[in-house]
């Protein structure tokens, strides 16, 4: 019995090692997650500010080829 509630102890202290070494990896996440939901505020208000929702959004591509018509045009 007692070699069994010393196995059982040895595990769960390994374990508890295992858990303490994968806290600050998740700690780190859950930061970066929050910083990424922050940026992408900043970026919904920056667009807002800059009215590109009203115009609807274009890809690269698409103003690139406006660009390349209008020196044309010039």
């Amino acid at each position: 019995m007692f070699l069994q509630e010393l196995a059982l102890l040895a595990e769960a202290k390994s374990d508890l090692e295992i858990i303490e070494k994968l806290r600050v990896p998740a700690d780190r996440i859950t930061e970066l997650c929050k910083d990424i939901e922050n940026v992408k505020k900043q970026v919904a208000d920056q667009e807002y500010k800059l009215n590109t929702r009203s115009q609807g959004v274009r890809t690269i591509k698409e103003i690139e080829s406006e660009l390349n018509t209008l020196e044309r045009k010039r």
